[in-house]
């Protein structure tokens, strides 16, 4: 049966939905975890929160190489093949957007995926700025993007992003006597550069996962990347 709830209704109890989750697993309830397969397959599914990223990253080269353009229709994400497109979906109003994943983010906790402006025009959340949505693979060029996939993927897990290369420094000392393989690496974009403190380089995301619960155990919160 279709739903006869209001739109704006629906859309207020799909957010709903999300902070609760979101606070029974601060409750020490574990959610479902979703691998993030490097290779994904056709088909393959996630649903979070989406946000998006505009100013000053605008003509700032991508992860891929690309200038950033925010009016397009790109998205970043953490650990999908760059090259491939997905279905973004608002799960509340049910407007939907084909991105080209050409980035990595967000590195931000609680975060799925980042929108280029444009592609959060069409999915109508530039004013509240986060939705929960679907991000479906799409089959579109898949094997183009595989082949130009590494034979061994390298997965990593972020700790921390500065501005100072002093205070990466810090923290990388601060790790160095309880977890092997720590190293800042540079990122520049343009005119900003950042040093991002990362643990060990992982051959799959599930190789990562006692390190990152070790690390959330002593109280920091690691996002697992690809490289």
């Amino acid at each position: 049966m279709p739903c006869s709830l209001p739109r704006r209704r629906r859309a207020a109890l799909h957010w709903l939905l999300l902070v609760v989750l979101t606070g029974l697993a601060g409750c020490g309830v574990a959610p479902q975890r979703l691998l993030h397969p490097f290779r994904p397959p056709a088909g393959y599914w996630e649903e979070g929160v989406a946000s998006w990223y505009g100013p000053p990253f605008h003509g700032r080269q991508t992860a891929n190489g690309e200038v950033y353009n925010m009016d397009g229709l790109t998205a970043a994400h953490r650990t999908l093949p760059l090259g491939v497109w997905a279905d973004v979906t608002h799960l509340g109003n049910g407007r939907s957007v084909r991105v080209w994943v050409n980035d990595r983010g967000p590195f931000v906790r609680g975060r799925l995926i980042d929108l280029s402006r444009g592609a959060a025009r069409q999915l109508g959340i530039l004013d509240d700025g986060l939705a929960p949505v679907r991000v479906v693979v799409s089959t579109t060029h898949m094997q183009r993007a595989l082949e130009r996939l590494p034979e061994q993927p390298v997965y990593t897990l972020q700790v921390g992003s500065f501005r100072s290369e002093r205070n990466a420094r810090l923290l990388l000392e601060k790790l160095r006597p309880r977890y092997d393989d720590v190293f800042v690496q540079k990122h520049d974009e343009r005119d900003l550069t950042f040093y991002r403190v990362r643990v060990g380089k992982f051959p799959s995301d599930t190789s990562a996962r006692s390190v990152e619960r070790r690390l959330e155990g002593d109280g920091y919160e690691p996002l697992l990347t690809a490289q």
